[in-house]
């Protein structure tokens, strides 16, 4: 907090515990220079904001006044504090880890923060059920839920009819809740899609199809719909299923055996990416020179062998601040607004991708296009 916010502050305390403040003029800058033991520039600057804000009202030779409407004004947005809850907490998961994690934390800190709220970090003991019992017990004001499972649903159900506000941030949008925010899988897969179709590829690999991950799903969808926006339809032979994920290299592999006939890959989740990177160098596959990659990073930049990847990113941090914004927003209207908010990805272009036309080598079925599915004439 800054000197110049501590002085506004303490006049705004001193305002308040006054029983008619409008009938007498503040205290002068030396004394409140005395009272907070700062510098008479720094008690003018403060001054000279609650003036600007409306609250106070200089009289020339009388001195300075409060402004009764615009104080009325000013108590009634005032926002209430108090205490939000965090919780990671699904199937595999019962603390922050990762780039996402750290991201969406700072994000929820950062925000619920600036606007005096205090945060408090639930940490269940293992991953599992979690009582609803357990968290109402936590007195919290609200709580920000971040991925819980589907098998979370009831509790989360139960929670909101004990009357704690939940918002989640979740991949998977039924979740129990009305009030979620989340990032638009569909348009990461379909960003991805578009970028590589717009450099000449058209036999593209998606790496990432795993059922017990349902956001990996709505990212193929946007892939699909990425090509039929080109007037092409995806090779579902061209989809690697990577569950379980600890046998990503052995599953690449096998594809690699069994057909080399796509010029680029779109690897869905960044869990993937480092296996999918060590298969092609056991295969002697080099990025871009043999194929291009563009994968889903929560990073702004993924960089392997000095290889800056093409990403699509997802704004986490912001994704963290919109959630503790939307809940603050949630308790002051009564549970009255239901949110529903998808925040958009971008595109991070690094050197992982090469034009289609540009690769020396390519399988023969590459060299004509006949073979693709168009959709329409």
């Amino acid at each position: 907090m800054t000197e110049t916010t501590r002085v506004r502050q303490h006049v705004m305390d001193m305002i308040r515990d006054t029983r008619e403040p409008h009938a007498q003029p503040v205290l002068s800058e030396r004394k409140l220079s005395q009272a907070t033991g700062t510098s008479r520039t720094t008690v003018r600057r403060a001054l000279r904001e609650l003036i600007d804000a409306g609250i106070l009202m200089p009289q020339r030779g009388r001195g300075t006044f409060v402004n009764r409407k615009a104080l009325n004004g000013h108590e009634r947005k005032r926002i209430q504090t108090g205490t939000i809850g965090v919780l990671f907490y699904g199937k595999y998961v019962c603390q922050p880890s990762g780039a996402y994690g750290w991201s969406v934390l700072k994000g929820i800190n950062e925000a619920l923060g600036e606007q005096g709220w205090h945060l408090t970090h639930l940490t269940p003991a293992a991953p599992g059920l979690l009582a609803a019992e357990q968290i109402v017990a936590r007195k919290l004001d609200g709580l920000i839920w971040v991925s819980p499972s589907v098998d979370h649903r009831t509790t989360i159900e139960q929670l909101t009819a004990l009357g704690l506000p939940v918002v989640v941030i979740n991949r998977n949008a039924d979740a129990g809740t009305p009030h979620h925010v989340t990032v638009d899988h569909h348009a990461e897969g379909q960003l991805a899609a578009e970028h590589l179709i717009s450099s000449g590829h058209h036999r593209i690999l998606f790496v990432g199809t795993d059922s017990e991950r349902p956001h990996l799903a709505y990212r193929y969808e946007g892939f699909a719909a990425g090509h039929m926006k080109h007037r092409l339809a995806h090779d579902s032979s061209l989809v690697l299923d990577v569950f379980p994920a600890t046998q990503t290299v052995k599953h690449m592999a096998n594809l690699l055996d069994r057909t080399r006939d796509f010029s680029a890959i779109f690897v869905a989740d960044t869990l993937y990416l480092p296996a999918v990177l060590t298969c092609l160098r056991q295969c002697t596959l080099r990025v871009p020179e043999d194929l291009s990659i563009v994968a889903h990073a929560p990073e702004l930049s993924y960089i392997s062998d000095g290889i800056q990847l093409d990403s699509i990113h997802s704004p986490l941090e912001k994704l963290g601040q919109t959630a503790a914004n939307r809940i603050i927003k949630l308790l002051q209207c009564g549970g009255s607004a239901v949110i529903r908010e998808q925040l958009q990805p971008r595109l991070v272009r690094g050197n992982s991708t090469r034009p289609w036309a540009s690769f020396p080598l390519l399988p023969k079925r590459h060299a004509d296009a006949s073979h693709l599915k168009g959709i329409g004439s």
